[in-house]
């Protein structure tokens, strides 16, 4: 497992900094960082002076940079890692709806902007979205298809239960779908998550999003109870969603069943 700093720039003088500071990408990023012309992705050893360097060269002529924490791992560590982020197909995501927009109805959350709130029942959304699919994020809430609701019951993996059908808004008929709950929530991230707070959701109640800058990181006694599928406690990034963290249990089960999963991404152990 190795660690970088990552060095994120939009435009001008992306260039200039990606012609400086290129050489100084630790091996183990060598095939990672990006450079498209206009956007740069550069790991950096953390708290080197190159990192400085780069930061004052691109500050010097107008850039501003921002930085995340980035992490490499072996293939071995990778496939005997003990937790996991999914990162699920969000079929609505570029249709740019949500299910309240089909319907749905939703309690408990803030009554001001909604953060926390859970669906009444069923949850609804427009079936051609959902059509192939057999997992996937709904922003909030998570789907999964009949038989991968029947792979994870046989499997008795914990921190799930599927109590609500995922409809069709316009009461049309669909392959069964369910909405999977997640039970178990985690404690607070460690403090070493670099977090960043971000524009007000609602000025009257205060909530603001945050912006997550590098893994998931948690103490190793934080996890101790953890089942196979939990939620941060925090409500991460523009989707404001509460992330999975997931048991190599589940993730070999999944992968084995041939689940379609973007990637995974391992959670730090400190």
């Amino acid at each position: 497992m190795k660690r970088a700093t990552l060095l994120v720039m939009i435009g001008s003088p992306s260039s200039e900094v990606y012609e400086k500071f290129k050489d100084k990408v630790p091996i183990e990023f060598a095939n990672e960082y990006q450079f498209n012309g206009a956007q740069l992705a550069l790991p950096l050893e953390p708290d080197s002076q190159d990192l400085y360097d780069a930061i004052q060269f691109a500050e010097s002529r107008g850039g501003h940079p921002q930085l995340f924490s980035k992490v490499a791992y072996t293939k071995k560590e990778m496939e005997n890692w003990p937790w996991y982020v999914p990162v699920l197909p969000c079929p609505l995501e570029l249709e740019g709806t949500h299910p309240v927009d089909y319907g749905t109805k939703y309690e408990d959350g803030c009554r001001h902007c909604g953060l926390g709130a859970t669906p009444v029942g069923d949850v609804y959304v427009n079936r051609r979205f959902i059509k192939k699919r057999r997992m996937g994020n709904l922003a909030p809430g998570f789907f999964v298809s009949k038989d991968v609701k029947e792979i994870l019951e046989e499997h008795k993996l914990t921190g799930i239960s599927f109590d609500r059908r995922l409809r069709d808004y316009k009461g049309r008929e669909f392959d069964e779908y369910y909405i999977m709950t997640i039970h178990n929530v985690l404690p607070p991230l460690s403090k070493t998550t670099l977090l960043k707070p971000g524009r007000l959701i609602n000025e009257t109640c205060g909530h603001r999003i945050t912006y997550l800058q590098s893994d998931l990181q948690y103490e190793s006694e934080k996890l101790a109870d953890a089942l196979d599928f939990n939620l941060t406690q925090e409500y991460l990034n523009n989707w404001k969603e509460q992330y999975i963290v997931l048991s190599a249990r589940a993730r070999q089960i999944l992968r084995k069943n041939r689940v379609f999963v973007h990637y995974y991404t391992p959670v730090a152990l400190l």
